[in-house]
């Protein structure tokens, strides 16, 4: 399938900046030293350094099927002297890893772009112990809202979202994730629910990357959306006046909420 955002330097910036801006690993179950935790799509390893950290002196491993970023994972760990952290390229429907060979498995804004998301929870559940837990966490487009309102900004995301499941994806996949999960036979203790996070003027050390990185996003599928005649110059030129204008404004009001899905692979 194919993947919408690349691994380019402009969107490895934009991988960190949301790490920090969107929460780090507050999303995750507790996090103790010992533990040896999966990282499932870990891009650039933001969040693997942090967990990495929490869990020392277990081992800490991030995968992902691009190389690009597991090149840069490797080079911002070594840079921060993260020593139980590695990173391997690997396929999340497909892991080369052995059977219960780790206490936790997450996968974050992992499971929207693959094409067979049952498969890489099956995988997940595979390689982790009995008893350890899986967490998964996507945004949920369903719940976006921003103040001052813009059409252009909303219709531009619309037509990402289309362009997200024409690639193979699904930008849908968080309200999802009961039916996903609760088929699943070896999992237990099953908490499903959407988070939310939010964001105002007064954070202005938030906002202004979130809008950058939203940004971001628009020039990654602007090629596609254009080809396909989903947008045009105009709209694309007036979502992007309409983001700064968001930056500046004193009312300034962002809301996502994002599914989360966490459960424990059963002892028997």
């Amino acid at each position: 399938m194919g993947y919408l955002h690349g691994s380019d330097h402009a969107e490895q910036r934009r991988l960190e900046a949301q790490a920090w801006y969107l929460g780090g690993i507050d999303f995750l179950p507790p996090l103790r030293p010992g533990l040896r935790v999966l990282d499932l799509g870990c891009g650039t390893g933001a969040i693997a350094r942090e967990v990495a950290a929490a869990v020392a002196p277990a081992p800490v491993i991030g995968v992902d099927r691009d190389a690009a970023q597991v090149h840069t994972a490797r080079r911002l760990a070594a840079a921060d002297g993260v020593e139980n952290l590695r990173f391997l390229c690997g396929d999340a429907v497909a892991l080369a890893l052995p059977d219960a060979s780790f206490d936790a498995v997450y996968g974050r804004f992992v499971l929207e772009h693959v094409s067979d998301p049952e498969g890489a929870i099956a995988e997940m559940c595979r390689v982790v112990r009995p008893g350890g837990w899986v967490c998964a966490y996507e945004w949920e487009p369903g719940s976006f809202v921003n103040h001052p309102r813009s059409e252009p900004i909303d219709q531009v995301w619309r037509a990402i979202y289309d362009l997200q499941e024409e690639l193979g994806g699904d930008p849908w996949i968080a309200r999802k994730y009961f039916a996903l999960f609760s088929g699943v036979e070896v999992l237990e203790d099953l908490v499903v629910e959407i988070r939310p996070w939010t964001i105002t003027a007064r954070d202005t050390d938030r906002l202004q990357p979130y809008v950058a990185a939203a940004q971001q996003v628009f020039r990654e599928a602007r090629d596609g959306l254009l080809a396909r005649g989903w947008v045009g110059e105009d709209l694309l030129a007036r979502a992007e006046r309409d983001y700064e204008r968001l930056v500046r404004s004193p009312e300034a009001f962002v809301s996502h909420g994002f599914g989360r899905a966490v459960a424990r692979r059963r002892h028997s």
